[in-house]
């Protein structure tokens, strides 16, 4: 469905993974945060397994630049929850392009501190411009904002 996914490297995340990992199948990270501190290429697919992952603060996928001919792939395997209980937004995104988010529920915790919800974004775009990023297959639940927000 996009072009040149998983032509490139592909990483693993499970519940049971480590982040000192190399995030390969056989030894996987553990957390979606990891993301933030690894640099994807064009084709590379990062498989995530069953399980719930909260993640600290926000999780800021940044200046992830797949190509036309070969996506970044960022795809759930099995039922994926991705959460926060921070009053930040449960993933933000900016300057990607040509990068994919499949198949995952994203939601908040509500920790009520600003009243009955948090006020939280599901996918904020803000910061650097973005463009071909598609959030397939994902359900957006239980926040105190909107699913999907352009700053």
């Amino acid at each position: 469905m996009y072009a040149g996914s998983g032509s490139g490297t592909h990483f693993y995340v499970s519940p049971t993974g480590n982040d000192g990992n190399p995030g390969t199948s056989a030894q996987p990270w553990q957390s979606l945060d990891k993301l933030e501190s690894v640099t994807l290429s064009p084709g590379d697919l990062v498989h995530v397994a069953a399980g719930t992952y909260t993640v600290n603060s926000s999780l800021s996928l940044t200046n992830s630049t797949g190509s036309a001919a070969a996506w970044i792939g960022i795809q759930a395997e099995g039922a994926v929850k991705i959460q926060n209980t921070a009053v930040q937004n449960v993933i933000n995104v900016s300057g990607c392009t040509y990068l994919y988010l499949k198949g995952f529920e994203i939601t908040h915790v509500n920790a009520g501190a600003y009243g009955t919800w948090d006020s939280v974004d599901g996918v904020k775009f803000q910061g650097s411009n973005s463009s071909f990023v598609s959030i397939d297959s994902c359900r957006i639940h239980d926040l105190g904002n909107v699913g999907v927000a352009v700053l």
